[in-house]
């Protein structure tokens, strides 16, 4: 068998730096991993709310998103797809000044332009924004007033107009909203064999990792026989980042967004591609959902009332394919998540 083991855990470690921003590829003949009997979730809390406003004029603020789970995001214009490289105004880098009322970063996050967290709205219709402020949206004429009140005292009115939503379809409707990752499933299989198929809890995926490097190393190339330090090292980043991401949030104005313990957040936009079969396709350039370079494929794929997003890379080198030892790879990343309540 003839094929690169290192590329592989290079493209994961990819995934989980940028959230999900696998190497991913589509084979739609194969229904491997599509299917699954939507469940019976009911609705989310605040699915009456969920929207995404987009600021209009000159300001600090891009967008304001409340999602059907209770979770707000706002994105700033330093905001950036490159995390921590150019951000999208490169010529024009602003300093956000309510990013100075987010005091309470056990409650709220803030990282390269955008603030999350959680929300509640009050019986005056008031959104309370957890570690942040309150927010109060007035409308007229299909245009909407947006009045945030931070908690360090600063005032901002601003104008928005609502973003379109992708619909509200059964499938949708049941994945728009927050879930907890819980598993992870690693699966390979070459040619027509497969040689690792293994699930485990988030909090063991270093074991899990070690294992699919015993695995791999009895049929990767002659490069692959030796395991180096710089290897291992890699491999441990890799599952620290996989152990530290919490939650994906799905919402309808096509924000697809992971959320992990250590205080990073990785947000992107989504789109259905087949919803019959559950792929998607993503991006991290919010002006180019097409973007191969920063973004990909996913499937999704419910079992039971847990969401699986899996990507999947298939190396299939048409150069290769008259040599007796080439067999094309599959290689699928899983995460297995529960509904957050």
């Amino acid at each position: 068998m003839n094929f690169s083991f290192r590329r592989y855990i290079s493209a994961m470690l990819c995934s989980a730096l940028l959230g999900f921003s696998f190497a991913s590829c589509s084979n739609d003949d194969d229904d491997e991993n599509i299917g699954g009997v939507i469940p019976e979730l009911g609705t989310p809390k605040y699915e009456a709310e969920s929207a995404k406003y987009l600021i209009s004029g000159d300001s600090d603020v891009e967008s304001i998103e409340f999602t059907a789970s209770g979770n707000y995001i706002i994105c700033t214009d330093v905001y950036s797809i490159n995390w921590g490289q150019s951000p999208r105004k490169s010529a024009k880098i602003k300093k956000v000044s309510m990013l100075k009322g987010l005091v309470d970063k056990s409650r709220a996050t803030t990282y390269n332009g955008i603030i999350s967290g959680k929300y509640t709205i009050d019986s005056n219709g008031v959104y309370q924004l957890e570690g942040f402020g309150t927010i109060t949206i007035t409308s007229e004429d299909g245009s909407y007033l947006i009045k945030i009140r931070t908690n360090e005292g600063e005032n901002l009115d601003l104008n928005a107009r609502k973003g379109s939503e992708i619909g509200n379809s059964e499938m949708t409707q049941a994945i728009c909203r927050s879930w907890n990752i819980d598993a992870f499933r690693l699966f390979i299989k070459v040619g027509n064999r497969t040689i690792f198929d293994k699930t485990s809890p988030k909090a063991e995926i270093k074991n899990l990792l070690d294992d699919l490097v015993k695995t791999m190393m009895k049929y990767g190339d002659e490069d692959d026989m030796e395991w180096t330090p710089e290897d291992q090292e890699e491999l441990n980043l890799l599952a620290e980042m996989l152990k530290s991401a919490e939650q994906i949030t799905f919402s309808k104005s096509g924000t697809y967004m992971v959320s992990y313990t250590n205080n990073l957040l990785a947000i992107s936009t989504w789109t259905w591609v087949n919803e019959n079969k559950g792929l998607i396709r993503y991006s991290w350039d919010y002006s180019d959902i097409e973007s191969d370079n920063l973004g990909g494929l996913a499937t999704i794929t419910f079992n039971g009332n847990k969401l699986n997003v899996t990507e999947s890379m298939i190396d299939e080198d048409e150069d290769d394919e008259d040599d007796e030892d080439y067999y094309p790879v599959k290689f699928d990343l899983t995460y297995i998540t529960s509904e957050a309540k």
